[in-house]
């Protein structure tokens, strides 16, 4: 009997032990998830807040600053949501990106972010100068 009692106790401590690591792992993954998406709202709302020039040029979001310098924003091969400058440089906003749309109208810049776990973003973002080409 005490053996009995012994296994049950071992198999039910596994399965709480397994069921804790895993939702500790959904945890950590969402974690991950939200810091990407925070980034791509930082950056991309200070580059769109001194923009002077908003385009979408195939599917990519072009940002024109008044320093001259012009960053295009797309998603790459590698599922990696990227900022390049056209002077040379790659800063990567976010990994694990299924799909990134964005439309513009007088200025503001409306941008929809779907990640590969299917969690689906939407962002909102403002030029400085509200010029659009």
């Amino acid at each position: 009997m005490t053996l009995f009692l012994a296994v049950i106790l071992c198999s039910l401590t596994i399965r709480l032990m397994v069921t804790v690591l895993h939702a500790e792992s959904g945890l950590e993954t969402q974690n991950e998830q939200t810091a990407m998406l925070q980034n791509i709202e930082r950056v991309l709302g200070e580059d769109c807040h001194t923009a002077i020039a908003v385009e979408i040029a195939g599917n990519a979001l072009v940002l024109r600053l008044p320093s001259g310098e012009v960053y295009h924003y797309a998603v790459n091969d590698r599922s990696q949501f990227v900022r390049y400058g056209e002077t040379g440089g790659v800063t990567v906003l976010a990994n694990a990106v299924q799909s990134v749309s964005a439309s513009t109208v007088q200025g503001v810049v409306d941008m929809t972010v779907q990640m590969v776990t299917g969690h689906i973003s939407n962002f909102t973002f403002s030029t400085l100068a509200g010029c659009i080409r």
